[in-house]
This record gives C-alpha cells, structure tokens and sequence, in this order.
C-alpha cells in the first residue's frame, strides 16, 4: 500500500500538526529528513502516492523535489515552483508576462 511522504529537515509545529491530522484520517506517512535523503536511481518514488515538500531549506527543498519527480513522484510543491519563488526576478517576471500570468492563475501553480 503506499502512502504519502513528508520532506522536512526539522519537525516544527506546523509538521507535528500535518503529522496529528495525517494520524487522525488515518493516511500511511512517512518522514523523510531531507538532511539524509539520497534520492539516486533508486526509485523511492514510487513507495509513495504524493510528497508534501515541508522543507525550510530552499537548496535542500528543490534538488529533493527535482529528484522525486525525475523518478515519477507527484509533489506539493513541485520544483520548478520552488525554484521560481526562490528568485525574485524570476518570479517578478513571470507575473508580469500575460502568458506566464494566465498560465499560472489558470492551473494555481504559484505558491510561494
């Protein structure tokens, strides 16, 4: 059966919350420690349904995401959204091309 995975490098409050409510609904998790994780050709992806990226380190939080999704695994946030909050000019130009723009709010992929 598989399950969801967690990426966090520190267990805050908000992680001990989403652990609680996970537990509460009964959903199979795993914690995953992004200071330890080695994601290679391995294919640890595919043991989860979906990975929720709670990683305050944004270096740590894209590469972990860039490589579970390489190996097919469906993850909130993806990287590529990681890596345009990550740079400003990135992210200011991407709201202000009407394409980006409409793309964006169109599918709610900007989370920063």
């Amino acid at each position: 059966m598989k399950s969801l995975a967690v990426l966090a490098s520190r267990v805050r409050f908000e992680e001990k919350e989403i652990f609680t409510a996970l537990e509460r609904r009964s959903v199979r998790y795993t914690h995953l420690d992004t200071r330890q994780f080695a994601a290679g050709t391995g294919g640890e992806a595919g043991s989860f349904d979906a990975v929720l990226c709670r990683e305050i380190s944004l270096s740590r939080a894209y590469y972990a995401c860039l490589l579970l999704e390489a190996q097919g695994a469906v993850t909130v946030n993806r990287a590529d959204v990681i890596g345009a909050c990550g740079d400003k000019a990135r992210t200011s130009l991407l709201l202000r091309s009407e394409e980006h723009t409409s793309e964006l709010q169109s599918h709610q992929d900007l989370v920063c």
